[in-house]
C-alpha cells in the first residue's frame, strides 16, 4: 500500500526554516545555559529536521510517522528552551559575572527558541496536524481562530485553514502577551501548552529585565 501524503511542499517550508532559526539561536548560546553539550541539540534538532523532510517530503512516509517526527522536533526544542531559561535564570539569581548586552541577546535567544518550539507543537496538536487539516474530515480542534468565528456567519473563510504562520503568530503573542489574544485554546492541551510557554517566558522576562536594570543602576 502506498504511504499517505497529504501536506503540500510548500506546507513544510516555513516550518523549516524556523527550525534553522532557533538552531541558529541555541548554537549562539554559553555552554553554561544549555542542556548537555554547545552542539548535541542543535545536531538532533538538524537531524530530526532532516528525517522529517526526507521522509515526509521525499519517501512519502505515513501520516502517523510523520507525525512523531514533528512532535519529536518540537518536543526537543520546547525542552531546550525552558532548560536554558532555568539555567540562566539561576545564573542571574548567583549574581554569576555577565554583561547586560549577553544577558539580553541570552534572554532574547531563549525566547525566539521557545517561540518556534511552541509554534512547532500548536502546528501539531491542532487538527490532526498539517496533514490532518489537508483531509476533508478535519480532526479535533485545539485552538479557534478569528477566522473561524467569521466562518459562523460569513463564507469569506470558509475553505480556510490555519497554517504554520498562524500557529507562530500564536505562539509569538502568547510568549509576549502571557495569555492568548485573538486565538482561544480549546482543548485541555492547548490550554496547558500555552500555560507552559507563557510561565516561562514570563519568568525569563522578569529575571533578565530586574537584573540588566540592578546593574544599569
Amino acid at each position: 500500500m502506498a504511504p499517505e501524503r497529504y501536506a503540500s511542499a510548500s506546507a513544510r517550508l516555513a516550518p523549516l526554516a524556523a527550525v534553522a532559526v532557533a538552531v541558529a539561536a541555541q548554537v549562539l548560546m554559553r555552554d553554561r545555559i544549555v542542556l548537555g553539550p554547545l552542539l548535541l541539540v542543535p545536531v538532533l534538532e538538524v537531524l530530526l529536521a532532516a528525517a522529517l523532510l526526507v521522509g515526509d517530503g521525499l519517501l512519502g512516509i505515513s501520516r502517523r510517522r510523520a507525525g512523531l517526527l514533528r512532535y519529536a522536533l518540537a518536543l526537543v526544542i520546547v525542552v531546550s528552551g525552558t532548560t536554558s531559561a532555568a539555567l540562566l535564570i539561576t545564573d542571574v539569581i548567583t549574581v554569576r559575572p555577565v554583561s547586560v548586552q549577553q544577558l539580553l541577546a541570552e534572554g532574547l535567544q531563549i525566547l525566539v527558541v521557545l517561540t518556534v518550539g511552541f509554534a512547532l507543537l500548536f502546528w501539531q496538536v491542532d487538527r490532526g496536524g498539517p496533514d490532518g487539516r489537508a483531509l476533508p474530515d478535519v480532526e479535533l480542534t485545539s485552538f479557534w481562530f478569528t477566522q473561524d468565528a467569521i466562518r459562523e456567519y460569513s463564507d469569506q473563510f470558509d475553505s480556510w485553514q490555519p497554517r504554520f504562520l498562524d500557529y507562530l503568530y500564536v505562539a509569538i503573542t502568547n510568549g509576549v502577551a502571557f495569555s492568548p489574544t485573538d486565538t482561544m485554546p480549546l482543548t485541555r492541551t492547548a490550554k496547558m501548552l500555552m500555560a507552559w510557554q507563557s510561565t516561562v517566558s514570563l519568568a525569563t522576562f522578569a529575571v533578565v529585565l530586574a537584573r540588566a536594570v540592578n546593574v544599569l543602576t
